[in-house]
């Protein structure tokens, strides 16, 4: 396994149950300036995060990056969706759902909606979007 695993997925998840987003980035960044190369595991870790946060551009954002590094196969996508799914207010994130179904159906990936769990995770643990 890779360092970031054992080091920066627990910081990670500290800073989304802190509530303090701006971190994230510059923890990327020194991971990336170390020459710890994150994966599909490591992404679809944020996008969740950031989904169950209700954080539509951040979900996006980090896709992307994902999407630059060649690591944003079908989990990176689930988890984001999976996240967005258990966000309490869905109706505000619905549409960037079925956006992301309509790029996995693309990229060849299959999801359907029926098959995301009610919740798996308590939304009391990430704080509301600011």
């Amino acid at each position: 396994m890779e360092t970031y695993i054992f080091i920066h997925t627990p910081l990670v998840t500290v800073y989304f149950n802190k509530g303090k987003f701006d971190r994230i980035d510059p923890l990327y960044m020194e991971m990336k300036k170390r020459g710890i190369n994150a994966d599909s595991a490591f992404f679809g870790y944020i996008v969740k995060l950031y989904g169950k946060a209700g954080r539509v551009d951040d979900v996006l954002r980090w896709i992307k990056e994902a999407k630059s590094l060649n690591v944003c196969g079908d989990s990176v996508y689930r988890a984001a969706v999976s996240g967005l799914h258990s966000f309490p207010d869905r109706v505000s994130v619905e549409s960037t759902i079925d956006q992301l179904l309509s790029e996995m159906s693309k990229e060849g990936y299959t999801f359907k909606r029926d098959t995301l769990p009610r919740s798996s995770f308590s939304s009391e643990m990430i704080p509301p979007m600011s």
